[in-house]
Formats: C-alpha cells, sequence, structure tokens
C-alpha cells in the first residue's frame, strides 16, 4: 500500500470544487469520483475497499488537521465525520451532530483525531448532505479516505505525499504543489510553466477550487502546458461553412463540420461555439444505443448496497422524489427533466427538447427535480447504479470537450466521464487526449471556442467515434455571478452560504438547472430547412438516396394549415411534430402518430404541461388525418385551423412559433388506438429559429379534403345511442368530461335538445340537421355567451357554405342558455314537423344530425347575437340517420311548454311560447 505520513499538523485551504462532494485531503479512496450518494452507490464510501492497493495516509494520535473536501454544488445541510473499520463499522463519531449548517459553501471541517487510538488501517469518512432534498437529512453522498493513525509518527519524505521534501519536520513543494503536505496542486506558477509568453499564460482564475492557477494558451498553441501547436488558429466563426447549426438554449450556438484528410476521407469533427457568457461551455457526445455497461468498463465497477452496515437510502426519504427510478425501459430523459442529481433526466432539466431534451429528465411535471425527480416521461422504476439497469442519464459514459477562455487566450481539454461526477480529463480513465486542434477568445462577454476532434480514437477507455449514425450530443454551461439557477433552492437561495459568489467564470462546476440539454446529431448529415414562402416550407434530417430519417412539410392555405411527416421508425412506434414557444417540453403543442401490428393507426392531438408522457388533448383539432406505415417508415398528415381556439391545449400558429421534430418513442395499441406513448430514447430537434407562417390573405384557398364531413379523432370514441323518444351523442369524453354532448327527448309533436360544449365565452355551439351530410341545406339551432353573461339561442338555416343566417321566422319555442365551468350549455324545443317548410328541416322523417363547435361569436350588449365566425373544427356529422319517435310512439308534453316563460335576461332567454307556436302554425296554414 501507498502510505502518507503526517503528523501534528493542520491545514486550511480550499481545495479543488467539482460536482458534489470528494475528499481531497486526505486523499479520497480511488476512484475518486464525486457523485457517490446514498440512494444509487453501497455505504460506507461509495466505492470498495482497495485492499493492498489501498492509499493510506498516516497520522499521529491527537492529531488535529482540516479535512479538506472538493464542492461543486453548494447544498443545504451540514457535514459529519467519522472513523470506521475497514468493514464499515463505527469506531468514532468525531462530531455528534450535523455540523457547518450555516454556511453551504464551506470546503473543509476541522478533524480532532482522539488522543490513546491506534489504528493500522481505519477509515475516515465524511458525509455531506445534500439537506435540499431531504426533510430530515436523509439524502447525503459518501467520501472516504483510508488512513492510519499512529503513536509519534514520525516525518519523512512520504509525508509530503511524493510531491516534495521533508526538511526541519516541513515540507518543501515541488513546483506548483502548495499545502502544508504539498497536497494540492495548480497547472503552473508563472508563464514559464504555459511554454513561455510566446506560448500561453499562467492565470489565476480567482476560483474556489484547485487548480486556480491555470495555462492559458495562445492561438497557435493548446493542450497541457500550451506544449501542443495547433494549425486551427482562426477564432473568426464562419457560419456558412458548416453543415450543421443548433442553438441550445438561449445562449449557445453551435456549429459543426466533417473535414476530410488529405485523401478527401472523413477525417475531423470541427466544432464551433460561440455562449454569450464568460463561464465555460462543454459539449458531449456518445452513440445511441449505449446501455449501463458502459458504466463497468470505467474504473469502479462495484457493486451496490453489499454492506449490511449502510443500507442504501430510498427516494421515499427526498423531498420531491415519489417514485422509483427507471430500470430500463426508456431510461433517462434528456428534454429535461431537471433531475440533475437524483433522477433520470433526460429532456434535462431545463432540457430543450432537442436541443434541447431539447424537449429532455427527467420529472419536469412532478416538480423541476434536478437532483432527485422521477423520470421523464412516465417510467418509474428502481434505478441501481449497476446490476441490469440498461438505462442511461444523459452525463453516463459521456466524452466531453469543455471550453474557457480569457481575452485572446483559451484552454480546451477533452474529458470523460462515468456517471454524473464531475468530468475527469481523459488521463484519469487511463485514456488519451483526442483533440488536435483548438482556438478561443473571451470578447465583449461571449465565448468562443473552435476545435478539431479525430473521428476515431484509438482511446476505448474515454474517447467514442464519431460516426455516420445518429448521436447522443449533451451540453452545458458554467454558472456566472449572480445568474445562478438551483431548483429546489440551495444553501446560496436559502441564505446559508458565506460565499454567494461560489461560482466563478471558468471554473468546472454544476451547471445550473437550466444551463444543459441534449441533442440528436448525425454529423455526417447536414440538416436542412427551407421555408421559402409564407406558404409551404419543410424540415428535413438525416437524408440520404432519396430517403430521410426524418421528414416534414406543411402548406397554408387560407386560416388552415396541412403538415405531412415521414419518419424511419417501425411498427409500435410514434412519430411527432410539435409547436412551442419557448423550446421546452412543457407548453408544447404535439401532433403524435403511429401505426400498431394489426396495420391501424392513429393521429392523435396532444399537450405538454410538463416533462411527462403528454396525455391526449380533451378537445382534438387535428382535421383530416390519416397515418400509415410502409418498408420501414411510418407516413402521417393532418390539417388543423392556423388558431383552433383552444387556448389551454393548442398553440396558436397565427404567429411565430419554434417547431418541435420527434420521433422513436414506443406506442401500444388498443382496438386500433394508441393506448399508451413511450418517451423518446432520441432527443426531439428543435428549430433554431421561430417559424412564421402566412395569413390567409398571403395563402388564400381550401384544402378540398376539408369539404368533407370528416370526424376528427377523439380520446375515446364517438357514441350515438337512440330510440324513438330519447337519443344521445357524446365526442371527445375524458374523466367524465366530454367535448361536445347532445341528448334529445321526443314527447308528443316535440323534440327537446340539450346541447353542451367545451368552448370559452364569446365561441358558440350548435347542433343541426340535413338530409344529404353537406352543410347546404342544414337547418342549424346555434348558441352562444358573452363575456358579460349574457346569451342567445338561435335558429338558422344554412343555403350554402357560409356563415347561415337567422331564419326569417324563429321556430324555438323555448330555449335557455348558460356558460359555466367552460361549457357553453342549451336546451331548446321545436315541433318535430317544420312549420317553416322553406328554413326548417322537418324532422318527421329520418335525417342526419350534425355537430358542431367553436366559431366565433359577437353581442350586442343585451347578448343577442350579432355575428359569427366559422367554425375551425370540421363538424361532425352522425353516421346514419336518425328517426325520432311519432306521438303515439312518445306521448306527453313539456312542462316548459305548460308553466309558461322561462328566464329573459342574465345567462337565458326565453325565445317565443307556446301561444307563438299557434299563431305560426295558422299562419302556415293559410299561407
Amino acid at each position: 500500500m501507498t502510505k502518507l505520513f503526517i503528523g501534528l499538523l493542520f491545514c486550511a485551504f480550499i481545495s479543488l470544487g467539482s460536482c458534489h462532494v470528494s475528499l481531497t485531503f486526505p486523499p479520497a479512496r480511488r476512484p475518486g469520483y464525486d457523485f457517490l450518494d446514498n440512494v444509487r452507490t453501497g455505504g460506507p464510501c461509495g466505492v470498495p475497499d482497495l485492499g493492498d492497493d489501498a492509499m493510506v495516509t498516516t497520522f499521529a494520535t491527537g492529531a488535529e488537521f482540516n479535512a479538506t473536501f472538493h464542492l461543486a454544488y453548494p447544498h443545504r445541510g451540514g457535514v459529519l465525520v467519522n472513523i470506521l473499520a475497514v468493514n464499515g463499522s463505527l469506531i468514532e463519531a468525531l462530531y455528534s451532530n450535523w455540523t457547518q449548517l450555516n454556511d453551504s459553501t464551506t470546503q473543509y471541517v476541522t478533524v480532532q483525531l482522539p488522543d490513546n487510538f491506534t489504528c493500522d488501517r481505519c477509515v475516515l469518512q465524511l458525509l455531506r448532505q445534500a439537506g435540499e432534498w431531504t426533510a430530515t437529512g436523509g439524502y447525503f453522498f459518501y467520501t472516504c479516505a483510508d488512513i492510519e493513525i499512529k503513536d509519534n509518527a514520525l516525518c519523512d519524505n512520504n509525508r509530503c505525499g511524493g510531491n516534495g521534501i521533508c526538511r526541519g519536520g516541513m515540507c518543501m513543494c515541488n513546483r506548483t504543489y502548495s499545502g502544508k503536505f504539498c497536497q494540492y496542486k495548480d497547472e503552473c506558477v508563472d508563464d514559464t510553466d504555459c511554454g513561455g509568453s510566446s506560448s500561453g499564460s499562467c492565470i489565476d482564475i480567482g476560483g474556489t477550487s484547485r487548480p486556480m492557477k491555470q495555462c492559458f494558451c495562445n492561438p497557435g498553441r493548446f493542450g497541457a502546458g500550451c506544449a501542443m501547436v495547433s494549425s486551427l488558429t482562426n477564432v473568426t466563426i464562419d457560419p456558412s461553412v458548416y453543415t450543421i447549426y443548433r442553438l441550445f438554449g438561449e445562449h449557445l450556438h453551435f456549429w459543426a463540420r466533417i473535414l476530410n484528410n488529405s485523401n478527401g476521407q472523413p477525417d475531423m469533427l470541427e466544432i464551433a461555439l460561440r455562449v454569450n457568457s464568460t463561464g465555460y461551455a462543454a459539449i458531449g457526445f456518445k452513440p445511441t444505443g449505449l446501455t449501463a455497461a458502459c458504466r463497468a468498463q470505467a474504473p469502479g465497477n462495484f457493486p451496490v448496497g453489499t454492506n449490511p452496515l449502510w443500507p442504501n437510502g430510498t427516494l421515499e426519504t427526498v423531498i420531491g422524489i415519489s417514485a422509483e427510478f427507471d430500470r430500463g425501459d426508456g431510461g433517462s430523459n434528456e428534454e429535461g427533466g431537471s433531475n440533475e442529481e437524483g433522477g433520470n433526466n433526460e429532456e434535462g432539466g431545463n432540457n430543450e427538447e432537442g436541443g434541447n431534451n431539447e424537449e429532455g429528465g427527467n420529472n419536469e411535471e412532478g416538480g423541476n427535480n434536478e437532483e432527485g425527480g422521477n423520470n421523464e416521461e412516465g417510467g418509474n422504476n428502481e434505478e441501481e447504479e449497476e446490476g441490469g439497469d440498461t438505462s442511461l442519464h444523459p452525463m453516463d459514459c459521456a466524452d466531453i470537450v469543455i471550453g474557457t477562455a480569457r481575452e485572446n487566450r483559451f484552454r480546451v481539454f477533452d474529458y470523460y466521464t462515468r456517471d454524473r461526477s464531475t468530468p475527469q480529463m481523459d488521463g484519469f480513465y487511463s485514456g488519451t487526449q483526442d483533440i488536435v486542434g483548438a482556438v478561443g477568445r473571451e470578447i465583449n462577454g461571449f465565448t468562443e471556442i473552435k476545435f478539431w476532434k479525430k473521428l476515431t480514437s484509438s482511446d476505448t477507455n474515454a474517447d467514442h467515434n464519431i460516426t455516420n449514425s445518429l448521436m447522443q450530443v449533451i451540453w452545458s454551461l458554467g454558472q456566472v455571478f449572480p445568474n445562478y439557477n438551483h431548483n429546489p433552492n440551495s444553501g446560496i437561495e436559502a441564505r446559508t452560504a458565506m460565499n454567494e459568489m461560489f461560482y466563478k467564470p471558468d471554473e468546472i462546476k454544476y451547471h445550473g438547472s437550466v444551463n444543459r440539454g441534449g441533442a440528436t446529431i448525425n454529423f455526417f448529415v447536414a440538416d436542412t430547412l427551407s421555408n421559402n414562402t409564407a406558404c409551404t416550407g419543410s424540415y428535413s434530417s438525416g437524408c440520404a438516396n432519396g430517403q430521410c430519417l426524418y421528414r416534414a412539410t406543411w402548406e397554408v392555405r387560407g386560416s388552415y394549415v396541412q403538415f405531412n411527416v415521414t419518419g424511419r421508425v417501425p411498427i409500435g412506434q410514434w412519430l411527432a411534430i410539435g409547436f412551442s414557444d419557448n423550446r421546452i417540453m412543457p407548453q408544447t403543442d404535439i401532433a403524435l402518430a403511429a401505426v400498431g401490428p394489426d396495420g391501424r393507426g392513429e393521429v392523435t392531438d396532444r399537450y405538454a404541461t410538463v416533462r411527462l408522457t403528454p396525455p391526449a388533448d380533451t378537445m382534438n383539432n387535428l382535421l383530416a388525418t390519416s397515418v400509415s406505415h410502409s418498408n420501414g417508415f411510418t407516413t402521417f398528415s393532418f390539417t388543423r385551423p392556423l388558431s383552433t381556439g383552444d387556448t389551454s391545449q393548442d398553440i396558436d400558429l397565427t404567429s411565430p412559433r419554434f417547431f418541435v421534430y420527434g420521433f422513436n418513442g414506443t406506442a401500444t395499441f388498443s382496438n386500433g388506438r394508441i393506448a399508451s406513448i413511450g418517451r423518446h430514447p432520441l432527443n426531439p430537434i428543435v428549430s433554431n429559429e421561430r417559424i412564421t407562417l402566412g395569413t390567409p390573405a398571403q395563402c388564400p384557398g381550401t384544402f378540398p379534403n376539408l369539404n368533407a364531413t370528416i370526424p376528427p379523432n377523439v380520446t375515446n370514441p364517438n357514441t350515438t345511442t337512440t330510440d324513438n323518444c330519447n337519443g344521445r351523442y357524446m365526442a371527445g369524453c375524458t374523466s367524465g368530461r366530454c367535448r361536445y354532448n347532445a341528448t334529445w327527448t321526443v314527447r308528443g309533436d316535440h323534440v327537446k335538445f340539450e346541447v353542451n360544449g367545451i368552448v370559452g365565452q364569446g365561441r358558440w355551439v350548435a347542433i343541426g340537421f340535413s338530409d344529404d351530410r353537406n352543410m347546404p341545406q342544414t337547418d342549424i339551432v346555434l348558441a352562444a355567451v358573452s363575456s358579460n353573461g349574457r346569451g342567445e339561442v338561435t335558429d338558422r338555416y344554412a343555403t350554402g357554405r357560409t356563415m347561415p343566417p337567422a331564419d326569417n321566422m324563429d321556430n324555438i319555442l323555448y330555449s335557455r342558455v348558460i356558460y359555466s365551468n367552460n361549457y357553453t350549455s342549451f336546451t331548446f324545443i321545436r315541433t318535430v314537423s317544420a312549420i317553416d317548410t322553406t328554413q326548417d328541416i322537418d324532422l318527421i322523417s329520418p335525417k342526419f344530425f350534425v355537430y358542431a363547435l367553436n366559431g366565433a361569436a359577437t353581442f350586442n350588449a343585451d347578448g343577442t347575437i350579432t355575428s359569427i365566425g366559422q367554425h375551425p373544427d370540421i363538424p361532425i356529422v352522425s353516421d346514419d340517420r336518425i328517426t325520432l319517435g311519432t306521438p303515439a310512439q312518445c306521448p306527453g308534453n313539456f312542462e316548459e311548454l305548460l308553466t309558461g316563460p322561462g328566464p329573459t335576461d342574465g345567462s337565458a332567454t326565453m325565445m317565443l311560447s307556446v301561444f307563438v307556436l299557434i299563431f305560426c302554425t295558422l299562419l302556415a296554414y293559410l299561407i
């Protein structure tokens, strides 16, 4: 074993700050991962004892020293320090309670070893709470150091950790090392350690973590000590030369292209970044289809929960974590979830949806859990670090490049991370740097970085090959004061931090809940977006030999837009297009389609309120839908109004919106309809810019298929039940609420209709009667309520495909209309026979019933309707003619016709009395 001898000395140096917690003095047990929590990893240390291979630090009995640890997230809560036996049993609790509760940014704790106590091998254990996630301190991180405690420990060269020599009982440290025991290392002391001023500069970044002094290279140099020559020297970014562009979040512009070698063969990937920030910028890569087995290829393939003395915590102990982790039925999500630490996040927090999961994380709808929330799209299954888990967090097994800059100098390095621990340079994993050229600068608050990375790497430990296939891409940005983001509040927001400027420019610490996301990109294939006119546009991705991985086209005619979407997805997987105002999954309007094993498919209208599987809308506004599957491709089409009128579950496309292109999630079916959908394993792609669709004036015309009466898809099948005297039609019913509902009852010579629909004030709902299923020659009763609560029920007749005017002779005998709980409901009574044969349909013979809603209506102050607008939804027409009973079959009278007028103002109106019925009957007879 390796030993470091320490006497009765102490240190109080701030240590390396990365993600979460790991001891820096005494040195943490290897491998020094810093995401070793008590939910995913086994106690007492998160990593197993290395036996004779352990690095052991020696202390003198009764020694007092400062144990230092790195910290990249200012968790609320405190610190505990214990001495354990090698088997994990507690020997001595050095603090009886959590200490340092008043400072979430402290990175050392004073340790007083017990007098008269020695051990040949024991363990110094430090626990750091993540108090924002727990009600009782039940969620914390482990870090341990292997130590021995001896009487009269002597000073020798090993006491300085091999980084200095011992003279007169004190360590004289080698260059770039410091600390009482030479335990801290910077990259440089002055410019000479960076190749001299012609190559680079030694800059103290003023951070709270080591290395504080770092080499920033001049153009033409890069790498450790700026020792490598870079042929990439031009930092200016010319967007026209790149084949791929993404806007990640609101601040990171990303360009990429493949560079060929002298033989014309693909050789390198060039990435250019421009970020509106002075912090670091990070881009990560990994192939799609990786499983948790990749974690076992890195140092530290260890089991979970193997020590009965330290049972794992459970998610139930953590606030905001109400479910288990994903065990591989979809993996972690990137659009976002916001589970940075504890959950499976993928649209990744505030993850955009596609360059975002972009749409990414995991639980945004259950709260933005950066650390410990549920998985994004609904798989709440226990996740273990190893052992059969096929799901991956976006950071797991990621090959990462991180760049920073100061004025005209920069640093760019190749990193890797096995899990959610802080990325380490490839050498930590026995890998090699695969950056072959880099340049960068910081100017006017913007950081610009360019680098070249080899497509094929011989480093199988810490690099991935860039292949002609889809790759998962992740990104993050450093937090810069005062724009910190923690959800829930960290110690900084809770005012338990002594250092509110915990995150310093260019320090590699936690990126924040909004400064990260993901995308799915094939770097060999250029994305194309064509929106040449206001009336047409298209997007294509992954195209080769005339076929595209995904293609969407759209055309505007009048007040409608038609979409056609094709994607390479198999049977049982979905394809989708969405519309967003913020480039993230919540508040995204989605049209999603899939085909089942029996060849039947469905196109559904959905809305995502959080980072969970979006349910079908209560009100479906997709018209003329079709879906099919052939030769490995699913194709679907639909038409929708630019403005559907549904402000709660649809995005209005009369204003510019981001378009979202997604595919490849699973879909299950029941009776030809989609029963459930799974999360997208690939991040959706989000348009870089808002897309503007033309106005009716710019794009005149109509779609022929909208002239037909095509019932829209609904959450549940439309149902009609009827007998001679009673009938009912329901559509779009979910959880006891129907988008449209109509009932009718026949008594004697009269029929009463009761109709309600989910429409807002100022929108109409109607029922009609037709002899041929077309709009012309349709008898219509239409009602609406104004914003002041007054409304009207009107008798109308359509002679063509224009707004039907009110009848010259109103033959509604009784009517009433009210608005409540987002429903407009109206009742009316009329004769079964037609009093007015020119503007009414006789219901004595069977007729088709027509159900419509959602057009606009304007009013006078008294609630009378002055005009109505076109229905954005195609009316639904009964499949068969409906027959009403005769007076002999349905005897009786309606009480409303016997008791006189009903309410005449407010939200209800009496139209005519029974006397008017008699008068009109006589008038019709005389005519």
